[in-house]
């Protein structure tokens, strides 16, 4: 469904003002005309042709109020459904009445009006019949404005840091301090400024923002995402409009920082045409209105920027090709060529601009051109499908028998049951590889596939190469890889340990990948692969590749902790038995002074004793002498 839009500033519009719509495609087609149709009330108003886009303009009156929608079609009388509806409103004022009164009768009425006394008071009197609620007269003399009733607007003040005090005058303001003057009113009439006089000068005026459009009245443009992209070579307009504040005025068509043109304002608005666009012409645009009061100048804030991009339609290119020798066959898609011989595809397009170039894409086909520096692309051409085909020798086919089990018949051999033959399939050298296919009346009953490849990966590093294979820490991650080389499109991978398959995954690229995220013990084993694939509804299977002996090991790190874990032990149970040994050594020197003295106190005492007493007394003091020691020996144990 296309789209409606309406650039212009107000859907509520005068009698004899200009509106433009502008009708888009979601989705155009690629270089294809769409005839778009604007209809009011539900009758076609007006028509243009363009690719994506078109903008119309109306100078409305009366008749023009109502809704409005749009529509596109192609040429084969397609019809899009409606786009949305934009209501539009004309206001059509009735002529006011002028008259006058002199309270005093100071006048008397001439052939061409009223002839007051000077220095009498008279009244000019503005009416209209019932239309509209509310509203106002404005009294022109000649071609000016001379009186409008306004209400008496409002004058306050601020200062925002409280630097002032008010006098019996108005407020007296602390120099250096900022105040703010604000002057306000009710509600009579949308936008409108506020002059601030000092005595009877105007010292500021608060011009609203223009607005900037544009319009292609040729409709040879798109909107890109930052503006409007307009056809090189064809017309295009930037308009600059303000809401009605003062009569007269000027713009100003700013591009960049500079001034690019100046125009009278026409009814609040300045068109600045470019018949011709060109590349010169592309940039940034802002507009400036500027107006005369009381003898000084005021100029408005910039509008907002319009970027304007300038590009060219470059033709749709053509594409085909040539064979010198002719080995090529036309299939249903396009041109078969035999393998090893020339061909030539052709990119051309009609003269527009000198020079340029053709690049020529497999896939997305696309045309380059250059001009003025800058480089434009066409769309693609149509697309040219090359098929290589090649030609192969017919093979010869012949037969054994390794026990000599068999007769030649008239159709061919005749082997005994129960008894081995061998069919070989044989050609002469062309290409390396390849592979031939047994076929027992039309079907295909062997296929001599390629031995798929296997290998590994760990992503983080976690792995050494052992003797046998890969040797994987456990609880890292790992990858086993099946690949084969370019046989068949398809088929799928079988991941077999030992005699089991554990994993199948349809092959990418004539390869897949077997992801394990956290090695354990439970995956250690040897792999293989097999590469399978369906041809002629029949399915055949490689023979296994090689082995891959997958070996998981723990991590070190509780090997090394439990080793620093020995050394502490053992270094302290050392530590123990060093200090027994030294405690020990101290109690055999104290028990070893305790005996020397204990020895010596017996034999004073058994000298005395056989000077004054018998031998049973002498006797008795030796055992008491022999009790002792063998007591003291005791401790020291």
């Amino acid at each position: 469904m296309p789209t409606l839009s309406l650039t212009s500033t107000h859907a509520v519009v005068s009698h004899g003002e200009n509106i433009q719509f502008r009708c888009t495609i979601p989705k155009p087609r690629c270089n294809v005309n769409a005839e778009f149709q604007l209809f009011g009330n539900g009758l076609s108003v007006s028509s243009q042709t363009h690719v994506s886009s078109v903008t119309f303009n109306l100078k409305l009156n009366i008749s023009h109020q109502g809704s409005y929608s749009c529509q596109y079609s192609y040429q084969n009388n397609i019809k899009s459904p409606y786009s949305n509806t934009v209501n539009i409103t004309v206001v059509n004022l009735q002529q006011p009445n002028i008259s006058h009164s002199a309270p005093d009768g100071q006048f008397v009425v001439g052939s061409h009006g009223p002839v007051i006394t000077r220095g009498h008071s008279f009244t000019i009197i503005c009416s209209i019949g019932s239309q509209y609620p509310g509203g106002s007269f404005h009294l022109f003399r000649g071609s000016s404005i001379t009186r409008m009733n306004l209400q008496q607007p409002n004058i306050s003040h601020s200062a925002p840091d409280g630097q002032f005090v008010m006098g019996s005058q108005g407020p007296v303001i602390t120099r250096g301090h900022s105040f703010t003057i604000i002057c306000s009113t009710e509600s009579q009439y949308p936008g409108g400024s506020f002059h601030l006089f000092r005595g009877s000068s105007i010292t500021r005026m608060n011009l609203q923002q223009p607005n900037i459009s544009h319009s292609a009245p040729d409709g040879q443009f798109v909107v890109g995402s930052q503006g409007p992209v307009i056809t090189r070579g064809h017309s295009f307009t930037i308009i600059c409009s303000t809401e009605s504040q003062y009569p007269g005025g000027s713009f100003h068509l700013f591009r960049g920082s500079s001034i690019t043109r100046s125009e009278s304002a026409v009814n609040h608005s300045s068109s600045f045409s470019f018949p011709e666009a060109d590349y010169s012409h592309e940039g940034t645009y802002s507009c400036v209105y500027e107006v005369s009061v009381s003898s000084r100048s005021f100029r408005s804030s910039a509008s907002e920027l319009l970027l304007i991009t300038i590009t060219v339609n470059l033709q749709q290119p053509n594409i085909s090709h040539s064979a010198p020798d002719g080995q090529f066959v036309v299939g249903s898609h396009g041109p078969v060529i035999t393998r090893g011989h020339s061909f030539t595809i052709i990119c051309s397009t009609e003269s527009q601009y000198p020079g340029g170039s053709f690049h020529l894409f497999r896939g997305s086909n696309i045309t380059r051109i250059s001009v003025s520096s800058r480089s434009f692309r066409s769309s693609a051409s149509e697309l040219l499908l090359i098929t290589i085909t090649v030609n192969l020798q017919q093979p010869s086919i012949s037969h054994s028998a390794v026990d000599g089990q068999f007769v030649v018949g008239s159709q061919g051999p005749v082997i005994t049951r129960g008894h081995s033959f061998t069919i070989i399939c044989s050609t002469e050298s062309q290409y390396p590889g390849g592979s031939f296919h047994l076929f027992r009346g039309s079907n295909i009953t062997r296929m001599n596939l390629q031995q798929p490849n296997i290998s590994h990966s760990a992503p983080d590093g976690q792995f050494v190469v052992g003797s046998q294979g890969p040797v994987i820490t456990r609880g890292h991650s790992f990858t086993i890889i099946c690949s084969t080389e370019s046989q068949y499109p398809g088929g799928s991978f079988h991941l077999f340990r030992g005699s089991n398959i554990t994993r199948s995954e349809s092959a990418v690229n004539h390869s897949s990948s077997f992801s394990f995220p956290e090695a354990d013990y439970s995956h250690e084993g040897n792999y293989s692969c097999v590469y399978e694939v369906s041809v002629s509804s029949r399915s055949f299977r490689s023979s296994a590749s090689e082995l891959l002996l997958i070996t998981i090991t723990g991590s070190l790190l509780p090997v090394i902790g439990s080793a620093v874990s020995a050394g502490l032990l053992l270094l302290s149970v050392l530590i123990i038995i060093l200090l027994l040994k030294r405690r020990q050594k101290q109690r055999n020197k104290e028990s070893l002074s305790k005996y020397s003295f204990t020895k010596g106190a017996a034999n004073t005492y058994a000298g005395a004793s056989h000077d004054n007493k018998n031998k049973e007394d002498d006797k008795a003091g030796y055992e008491n002498v022999e009790l002792r020691e063998y007591m003291d020996h005791d401790d020291l144990y």
